[in-house]
């Protein structure tokens, strides 16, 4: 499956590469030809101007057009492994259903959301962790504590 959706979203990339480089290199053109024509004197000030404005405002199409289509391709990048960890976590789920575990952890890689990708609710000790944390809190909160600045130190 991944290896489907990776195809997938690497055709989709290159066509989306191949546009970007197809207007850079057009653009490109466009801007030499204009140097070209600058440095053989043949346009009059008024003329290199506008295509010099021309120019300045293609070059802003296309970054803004590069920069829509990279943030087009993270997209399909960030739902490919979405789907991925969907599909993974469905049937971790499927498969615990069968088999009862009490605690299944993903040991590497970040595609799932947690470490631990399914479990029984009755080894979660979220809650009295908090309790017990939040009481120290509290049993402390009144207590002064001395910074190591304040104490004096004598050189021997």
């Amino acid at each position: 499956m991944a290896n489907d959706l990776r195809s997938v979203v690497e055709t989709k990339a290159q066509i989306i590469q191949d546009e970007i480089n197809r207007r850079g290199n057009k653009l490109q053109s466009d801007v030499n030809k204009f140097q070209s024509d600058l440095d053989k004197g043949v346009l009059i000030r008024s003329v290199a101007e506008q295509r010099n404005q021309k120019l300045q405002q293609q070059q802003a199409n296309f970054n803004n057009y590069a920069a829509q289509k990279q943030q087009e391709m993270a997209e399909e990048q960030q739902v490919m492994m979405n789907q991925i960890a969907d599909a993974i976590k469905t049937f971790i789920d499927q498969f615990n259903e069968e088999h009862k575990y009490a605690m299944i952890i993903a040991t590497q890689g970040g595609i799932l959301p947690a470490p631990v990708s399914c479990g029984d609710p009755d080894l979660d000790i979220t809650d009295a962790l908090l309790a017990g944390l939040n009481s120290e809190y509290v049993k402390n909160k009144g207590k002064e504590t001395t910074s190591p600045a304040s104490t004096d130190t004598k050189a021997e």
